[in-house]
C-alpha cells in the first residue's frame, strides 16, 4: 500500500472512532437519564426500549471493533520509512487487542447497566 493511501485510510478510520465515541457517550447518558427520571413512563415500553438498547450497543460494538481492527492492521501496512521512525515503532507496538477488549468489556457493562435500570 502506498503511503498516501495508507495515511488517508488511517485518518479515515481514526476520524470514525472520534466521531462515534461522543455519540455513544451521549446515547448512553441519554438512556440512563431517561431510565432514571422517566422510568414510570417506560414501564409500558420495556421490550421496545430493550430492543433499542441492545441493537444500538451491538451496532456500536461492531463499528468500534471494526475501526480498531482496521487501525491495528495499518501497523502491518506501514512502508519502511514510517516503520523505521520512532512513531512507527511505537505504533507497531500499540496494544490494539487490549483496546478492543476494553471497549468490549465497557460496552457490555453499559448494556447490562442500562438493562438493569430498565428492569429494576
Amino acid at each position: 500500500m502506498d503511503t498516501q493511501t495508507w495515511t488517508e485510510w488511517i485518518r479515515l478510520r481514526t476520524s470514525d472512532i472520534r466521531a462515534i465515541f461522543p455519540t455513544y457517550i451521549a446515547f448512553t447518558f441519554g438512556i440512563l437519564t431517561l431510565l432514571t427520571f422517566g422510568h414510570e413512563h417506560l414501564e409500558s415500553m420495556q421490550w421496545q426500549t430493550t430492543v433499542i438498547v441492545v441493537i444500538a450497543n451491538f451496532w456500536w460494538l461492531l463499528f468500534m471493533d471494526g475501526a480498531i481492527a482496521d487501525v491495528a492492521a495499518g501497523a502491518k501496512d506501514m512502508d519502511d520509512d514510517i516503520a523505521q521512525s520512532e512513531m512507527g515503532k511505537l505504533y507497531a507496538k500499540a496494544p490494539f487487542m487490549f483496546f478492543r477488549a476494553v471497549f468490549v468489556v465497557g460496552i457490555i457493562g453499559f448494556t447490562i447497566a442500562e438493562l438493569a435500570a430498565l428492569y429494576r
